[in-house]
């Protein structure tokens, strides 16, 4: 097929066509660039003739010039029944990043515990991102604890890399059950057990490496960037969203919990999905080596593959092109979702952080049925808000830190509920069609397999 456009606008403004000679061609975006969760990204190359893009969906992925896309949003099926918490949790952008530990057999580990000691700055001695994941698979157990909150990345990072992480306060975390919701602490307090007053020699390898398997396939399938954003996208369907068009407003840096959810919902929706301050460069291939990534960008930093709209036309021309698009389509009325977050234990503040909240406020006036959710993933001394004194509504609460017991987070933290003790978990019904979400999601945080973590 041949490709050809005067420029770059072209990928985004379907309608724009060159011609040469009896050849028309123009560009036909997809609903999704990269609607899958397995972290593919379909390029932009697929193209048509102007036949085929007046027969798109105008509005599913760039609106043209002059297409209201309004009657999209009026035509949501949200509804708004009052603000619902819930809690949210750090995750592994790619588990793949791991893969050179699993020539390391459990049986053959070398050491009961890691070298590297959460606070002990002696220990951090690991320059790349191999050398710190394998300290972790020659030992049974990573040390690791609560710092400046509950979450951290290193509980993830050890059983990614095929250990146990020895948690110190797992008795306290056991009591906060809003806190890490998903992360498998009653199993991983029973692999600890085992280590206890052990020695490398004595340890039951045999009872260890069960409960190691066991958490080391469940990482696989619920503790990944990909499980995250499912999460949170079937939450927006048990309110009614069923094919998310998302505003994501943030900072475009990697804070961790802003930032896994944004890798998560990129691998689902690609560019179909805005975010208000640029897409978060550092998890993109093409700024893979850049330094002052925050934790040496072990684990996450170029994990998601370069869009190739940055490849044919370069970061700073895709970059303004991109917020042209955000600026249409909210001009359009394309979102039918905005998900707002904080990030670094600041951004609480939509005017003055975002400098967002008028053109927020406006929208959601505009176009009252668009869904609104909220993450707070700041540490538990950080701000923390809901976002719903600033805006005209807000569905859905996301809490990190939801420790009702703690004097930082107490405010916040009581509006969190456990999914599976939501009063909405009861079976909704939209037009005459029951809908399964509710079903799927209290079945998946009441299976054994969770339950027994």
């Amino acid at each position: 097929m041949q490709k050809s456009f005067q420029s770059c606008k072209m990928i985004f403004l379907a309608g724009r066509c060159s011609f040469h000679g009896l050849v028309v061609v123009a560009y036909v975006t997809s609903q999704t660039e990269g609607l899958r969760l397995n972290g593919l990204m379909a390029s932009y190359n697929n193209y048509s003739t102007c036949d085929g893009i007046l027969r798109e969906d105008t509005c599913a992925f760039s609106p043209p010039p002059n297409v209201d896309c309004s009657q999209l949003n009026a035509n949501s099926k949200a509804h708004h029944a009052g603000m619902r918490g819930l809690p949210i949790w750090f995750a592994l952008p790619d588990i793949g990043r791991f893969s050179e530990t699993k020539s390391i057999k459990c049986e053959d580990k070398s050491s009961l515990f890691s070298p590297m000691v959460p606070g002990n700055k002696s220990t951090y001695v690991y320059n790349s991102e191999l050398s710190y994941q394998l300290q972790y698979a020659q030992s049974y157990y990573g040390l690791t604890k609560r710092k400046s909150g509950w979450d951290c990345l290193r509980h993830y990072e050890i059983l990614g890399s095929g250990a146990v992480p020895y948690f110190e306060g797992i008795e306290k975390l056991l009591a906060t059950p809003k806190v890490m919701y998903a992360f498998p602490k009653k199993l991983v307090s029973e692999a600890m057990m085992l280590g206890k007053g052990k020695n490398i020699s004595n340890i039951d390898k045999q009872a260890y490496c069960n409960i190691r398997d066991k958490l080391v396939e469940y990482t696989k399938t619920n503790l990944t960037t990909s499980a995250l954003a499912g999460y949170v996208v079937r939450h927006l369907k048990a309110i009614g969203v069923d094919e998310p068009r998302i505003l994501f407003v943030s900072t475009d840096g990697v804070e961790y919990q802003s930032g896994f959810l944004y890798h998560g919902l990129f691998q689902m929706f690609g560019f179909s999905m805005s975010s208000w301050a640029g897409r978060k460069r550092v998890l993109f291939a093409d700024h893979g080596h850049d330094g002052m990534a925050y934790g040496r960008g072990f684990s996450y930093q170029g994990t998601l593959p370069t869009p190739s709209l940055y490849q044919q036309c370069g970061e700073q021309k895709a970059d303004k092109l991109l917020q042209e698009q955000m600026h249409h389509r909210l001009k359009a009325g394309y979102f039918n979702t905005i998900i707002v977050t904080n990030s670094g234990n600041r951004g609480c503040n939509l005017a003055k952080d975002y400098r967002a909240r008028d053109t927020l406020v406006t929208y959601l006036e505009r176009f009252p049925n668009t869904a609104v959710a909220s993450v707070d993933g700041n540490d538990l001394c950080g701000c923390h808000t809901s976002f719903s004194d600033q805006l005209p509504h807000v569905d859905l609460f996301f809490m990190r830190e939801a420790d009702d017991n703690n004097p930082c987070t107490k405010r916040h933290a009581p509006l969190v509920q456990l999914p599976e003790h939501s009063p909405r978990l009861s079976v909704r019904k939209s037009q005459g069609v029951a809908t399964s979400f509710t079903q799927d999601d209290k079945a998946y945080f009441s299976s054994a397999h969770f339950r027994n973590q």
